[in-house]
């Protein structure tokens, strides 16, 4: 009760301002009772912070940040042990359920003798039960007061007498802040009122109009003192959106979960999950980046979130966790069960390393740091949700049209200009569309330093040639960059610079003999102004990294401009290095050493600080250097940004791939004459770092109390977030990187898309392998980084795509045919066509025996290859399309069947057909051998794209999943009901296509008592900056409509012009109508159809051409004479023809109309071919039938006789030459 006085006086005091003395007197009593907990010796000193190799010996401040109690000891004992605890409640046990058990210590660098023997665990104030030591149930924090303010409630939490958190160091007093943000949108904020904790910087992106009538929101919220929870539940009908309230009724069926915890390095909050008594699991999705169903599983799963390249290949995801990959995203989105239909979703905004526990009943949330900032979306349809979220995070930016085209890249094989030259020409001449050529790291000098080119590979003259008929064939050149900057390019005056290290920084490395290769890059500088440097201290010659001339000479262009801009006092020295120190833009080392150094492939690297406010002028600076005197890129892919580095054989777990890669390195070391970098020699640190304003005593970023993926040392991390990447004790601008190590991916993205704008000036291509919570705002995403060439990554680059457009970065697609490995040609043909419809579709290979571009397989292969990627760029304008709605919405461009039918119960376990758009369903193959798709059909009207039949029969209402023949050149696509799609004339790139003539697919929904179809086209100059922003685009409407059962009207709105460009121009070929039946639609049926356009000038009224095809219930126009982007009117009338004499009707139709039913003539009216003016009865054969007759029997005769002749020559002994 005493304690209870005492937080509610020093919570008075905070709220009428006076507050941050009495708030820093409450600590001081905090850590008095620590001490008093401390004051009574345990019968054993059970070690806390036992030794580990390569790591520090125990502080105090590192003891009592793991919970523990610190004693000077200057003779050999043990400084830091475990308080004398109290057993744990046999009831506080036994509520855990086994699923959300969270291990007593850190399993990384706990003692075995806590883990193993029940005694000791149980004298550390942890559970045993079964072979496992772990933390009991936490009564959390009680809700002392509560106050309604102008837009939610604001209120104070107390830490409940026993319901302290597991590692110690709870803060005794929070501040809640629910606001409403909108109708649709709850924030709840839980922040610790006496010390600014760190918070993710920049987002939200925007906050949402506040000035909205609270009383239209379609949530309530509801409050619960004790064990505090807060719940959210939808208003219209109770549904649960988020509860944090612990189920204590429930606790003895293991459904209930701890309170509140909010300690300095761990936090968790858990929400209870509402879930029909039809559905096994929830349906959640998000979560990312996992390898993984799209679907999450809720069977007590663990969803680890801490951006990190895997040591060896991508670990599919498992129960126990441990399966992060390079994107945070703590976004779930979750389908509310029954019939209803309703999504709803739960934001967690934070960038500090978190997993998630997804049980059937709850969801809980574990993190490392930071604050408690939830944001709950309430839908309530997916669409909804992710606009919502999309709306905090940002809205994907729109790419250039040629993004969405085939790229192609090959890492190994290309090791020079000419073998690149040779890949590109090939895929022209095999007539295969291209539109962009990626660049691995074999450019670079040694194998990986950023900003440099190696001339014995790739020559400057040579490259530029290369990308030049790239430009010259409207193709484009992505090359790949890194954060990480090795120290070789550094001048030999950054050598002499003696700068202080500490001990964990002393790394004993060799370098080479000091050479021109050493002095970096010696580069010219025609601004002299823009970096501040003094042209008279450059040297004579441009230089790269490798010492070669990049002065330009004879290149021409840009080259000789450059060079004319040359200061009279010499070119000035390009040296990233150095001007990255003028700038003091390099990540710290952890006790403010000028760097944090990390192995980085070829050799020891300093890293980019992209939180530095200088650091993209910076990172801009260099790229606008490296795009005029090297290489003028379109477009950038970063690589290695989580930041990752080498394999850190000091901090390797025994059972991690690092640790046999140091072993074998170890084993086959080269003499110190070679000069090699030693990796594995690291310094002890001693256990100091540098305190950031936001990190509160007692930190330890060198041993977590917990870790995301401590369950599965050797494929999450091996319960140390330090392992190859920066130390968490790093330092930032203004944090250190144990706070923004997930963040860091996104920030380089962030600048490296303003550098592109600026330098570019257009819209270019940018892909990210690290990603966080809105960088689709920036970049996009590849998938299947290091992916085995199998079956099975082929089904999971599916799901990883469509897991990444629902997170809100929709330019997203894997590698076709894998990374890694020799893919067979079955199935390098089946990726092509299951990926052919994804958003982004990369062929690149890292291995030297991956050859698996198109013009690699025999020429059956080459010609179904060619086909499928024809067929995308066909409908590449309904995709251009997807991503402006994207870019205004952030609709998915991709996303799963359940999106869009989410009552569909079916629907919600099918993982391998998706949708592009809400109109085409595509349906791959992805199994070996199989020539036939289980196509499960959602209860819509779907409709053959190729040939507009009817796919599913009217009356199969139970039975919807068919199926279907589906033989290796054959892939399934299906257009919904409702909607009209925009096709083009593909060619073999996607400048060419654009000017291509249209055909537009209109699909009637015949279960609407007036059957219609709608859709809408996209159109700018496909790479303009802001072009929706500046609004300089159109967008065309189309709706066709059968208002009776003989007419069809089809009409095309410009419902915004700002555009006129050629692209405007195109041609409309044909228009086809799948789904058009009525009386007076007949095989035989002549259609009336004319069109009424209002371009320029008056309307005009003029006939057009229609064709009828009875059995597959299409009509086809054509012969339209417009322009795609000019508005018209098209109305057709069926009138069925007379009835011949006799009785008989004549098979075929009249003037507008070819023969019914066969899909061979459908295609030819849709070409607009000809056909008789006036049907005459024929003859049983023809005069052409007759002379084909004669001249087969003839060639047939003289075939017989050569055999006679060849046959009489072998019998008199004559032998065939």
């Amino acid at each position: 009760m005493m304690v209870k006085l005492q937080l509610l006086f020093a919570s008075a005091c905070i709220n009428f301002g006076t507050g941050d003395s009495n708030a820093v007197d409450l600590l001081s009593a905090a850590l008095a009772t620590t001490a008093a907990k401390c004051a009574k010796e345990p019968t054993q000193r059970v070690d806390c912070y036992p030794p580990r190799a390569n790591f520090p010996d125990p502080t105090e401040e590192l003891c009592l940040a793991q919970g523990c109690c610190w004693e000077s000891l200057e003779n050999e004992g043990i400084p830091c042990t475990f308080a004398a605890e109290e057993p744990p409640s046999e009831e506080k046990c036994n509520n855990v359920a086994k699923p959300a058990r969270l291990a007593c210590r850190n399993p990384r660098f706990a003692s075995s003798k806590v883990l193993e023997d029940a005694e000791t665990c149980e004298s550390a104030g942890c559970c045993f039960d079964d072979g496992d030591c772990f933390q009991p149930m936490s009564d959390g924090y009680e809700l002392l007061t509560l106050d309604e303010t102008s837009n939610g409630w604001r209120g104070t939490l107390a830490l409940h007498q026993g319901g302290t958190g597991p590692f110690g160091n709870d803060v005794p007093l929070l501040e809640l802040n629910v606001v409403r943000e909108s109708s649709s949108q709850l924030r709840i904020r839980i922040t610790d009122p006496a010390f600014p904790r760190y918070e993710v910087p920049d987002l939200p992106v925007r906050r949402q109009d506040r000035q909205e009538d609270i009383n239209e929101s379609d949530y309530k919220v509801h409050f619960t003192p004790w064990p505090f929870g807060v719940a959210v539940t939808r208003r219209d009908s109770g549904e649960v959106l988020f509860n944090s309230t612990p189920p204590v009724e429930r606790a003895d069926k293991g459904e209930s979960f701890s309170g509140l915890v909010f300690e300095n390095q761990f936090l968790e909050i858990s929400t209870q999950l509402s879930v029909s008594e039809e559905d096994h699991q929830p349906i959640l999705y998000g979560l990312g980046e996992r390898l993984g169903p799209a679907r999450l599983r809720a069977d007590g799963d663990l969803y680890p979130m801490f951006s990190r390249a895997p040591n060896a290949s991508a670990p599919v995801h498992s129960r126990s966790g441990g399966d992060n990959l390079y994107g945070v995203h703590p976004f779930v989105l979750q389908l509310e069960g029954g019939q209803s239909g309703n999504a709803h979703g739960v934001f967690m905004l934070s960038s500090n390393a978190m997993e998630v526990l997804a049980r059937r009943d709850a969801l809980t949330y574990r993190l490392t740091g930071g604050i408690l900032d939830i944001f709950v979306f309430s839908g309530p349809t997916p669409q909804n949700v992710v606009d919502q979220y999309t709306g905090i995070v940002g809205r994907p930016a729109m790419p250039p049209y040629w993004a969405l085209g085939y790229h192609v890249g090959r890492r190994g094989e290309a090791k020079s200009v000419e073998e690149a030259m040779k890949i590109v020409t090939q895929l022209r001449m095999a007539g295969v569309p291209m539109d962009a050529y990626w660049q691995d790291f074999e450019y670079t000098a040694d194998n990986g330093r950023a900003l440099s080119l190696d001339e014995t590979k790739h020559s400057h003259r040579d490259m530029r040639a290369f990308i030049d008929d790239l430009h010259f064939h409207s193709q484009y050149f992505v090359c790949v960059q890194v954060p990480g900057i090795t120290m070789q390019s550094t001048s030999r005056e950054i050598e002499s610079k003696s700068w202080k290290r500490a001990k964990h920084n002393a790394l004993t490395f060799h370098t080479r003999d000091t050479s021109e290769d050493d002095e970096g890059y010696d580069h010219s500088d025609d601004e002299e102004g823009a970096d501040g440097r003094d042209a008279s201290n450059a040297d004579d010659n441009t230089r790269d990294g490798s010492g070669r001339d990049i002065s330009g000479e004879g290149s021409g262009g840009s080259d000789q401009s450059a060079e004319s801009d040359q200061s009279e006092g010499g070119e000035q020295q390009w040296d990233p290095i150095a001007r990255g120190e003028e700038l003091d833009i390099f990540v710290k080392g952890v006790n403010g050493e000028r760097y944090a150094q990390k192995a980085f492939r070829s050799g020891w690297a300093v890293f980019v600080d992209f939180f530095h406010p200088q650091a993209s002028h910076f990172w801009h600076e260099q790229l606008a250097q490296f795009h005029k005197y090297v290489m003028p890129f379109d477009g950038l892919w970063l690589d290695m940004n989580e930041p990752s580095s080498t394999c850190d054989c000091a901090l390797a777990a025994e059972d991690d791939i690092c640790a046999h890669v140091c072993t074998e390195r170890h084993s086959t070391r080269p003499s110190n004459d070679e000069g090699i970098v030693e990796f594995e020699q690291v310094g002890v640190p001693d256990g100091g770092f540098i305190r950031t304003n936001d990190v509160n005593f007692p930190f330890d970023p060198y041993r977590q109390p917990f870790a995301p993926g401590q369950n599965e040392p050797a494929t999450g991390g091996h319960g140390n977030l330090n392992s190859a990447t920066l130390p968490m004790a790093a330092l930032h601008h203004f944090s250190l990187h144990y706070n923004l190590h997930s963040l860091y991916g996104h920030a380089q993205a962030r600048a490296t898309h303003r550098a592109l704008n600026s330098i570019v000036k257009k819209r270019s291509v940018l892909l990210s392998r690290s990603t966080f919570s809105g960088t689709g705002r920036y970049a996009g995403h590849w998938v299947g980084d290091d992916a085995e060439a199998s079956w099975e990554q082929l089904r999971l680059s599916l799901s990883g795509t469509l897991q990444m457009n629902l997170l809100g970065i929709p330019l997203t697609g894997p590698n076709v045919c894998g990374s890694r490995g020799r893919s067979s040609t079955e199935l390098c043909v089946r990726w092509h066509q299951a990926a052919s419809f994804l958003p982004l579709l990369r062929n690149h290979a890292e291995s030297d025996d991956a050859k698996q571009t198109p013009v690699d397989f025999d020429a059956d292969a080459l010609n179904i290859l060619r086909s499928t990627l024809l067929r995308r760029y066909r409908y590449l304008p309904y995709m251009y399309t997807l991503f402006y709605e994207a870019h205004r919405s952030g609709s998915p461009v991709v996303r799963p069947l359940s999106f869009e039918f989410p009552d569909d119960k079916n629907a919600r376990d099918v993982e391998h057909q998706y949708l592009l758009g809400p109109a085409l369903m595509v349906s791959p193959v992805v199994h070996e051998g199989a020539i036939s798709a289980e196509v499960y059909f959602p209860d819509a009207k779907w409709y053959d794209a190729h040939n507009g039949k009817l796919a599913l029969d009217p009356e199969a209402r139970d039975n919807r999943r068919v199926s279907l023949l589906t033989p290796l050149a054959k892939l399934q696509v299906h257009l919904r009901g409702g909607y009209v799609i925009p096709t083009q004339q593909s060619l073999t790139t996607t400048a060419l296509s654009r000017r291509g003539a249209f055909t537009l697919l209109a699909a009637l929904d015949m279960s609407q008592e007036t059957p219609s179809a709608f859709g809408e086209l996209y159109v700018d100059d496909g790479d303009s900056l802001s072009a929706v922003e500046d609004r300089r685009y159109s967008l065309m409407n189309f709706g066709v409509l059968q208002n009776s059962s003989n007419s069809v009207e089809f009409k095309n709105s410009i419902k915004f012009h700002g555009y006129a460009g050629p692209e405007m121009q195109a041609d409309l070929s044909e228009i086809r109508v799948y789904g058009v039946c009525g009386g007076g639609f007949a095989a035989n049926s002549s259609m009336d159809a004319t069109l009424l356009s209002s371009g320029e000038g008056s309307p005009r009224e003029v006939s057009i051409k229609a064709d009828y095809f009875a059995q597959s219930d299409m009509l086809v126009l054509s012969r339209l004479d417009v322009p795609i982007g000019q508005e018209f009117h098209v109305k057709v009338v069926a009138q069925p023809a007379a009835t011949p004499e006799g009785g008989k009707r004549e098979t075929g139709v009249g003037a507008n109309a070819g023969k019914s039913g066969s899909e061979e003539e459908a295609e030819r009216g849709a070409q607009g071919g000809k056909k008789p003016a006036e049907k005459k009865k024929k003859s049983k054969f023809s005069v052409t039938g007759i002379v084909g007759i004669v001249v087969g029997c003839a060639f047939l005769a003289a075939i017989i006789l050569v055999f006679l002749l060849r046959l009489r020559r072998r019998r008199q002994g004559y032998e065939t030459i």
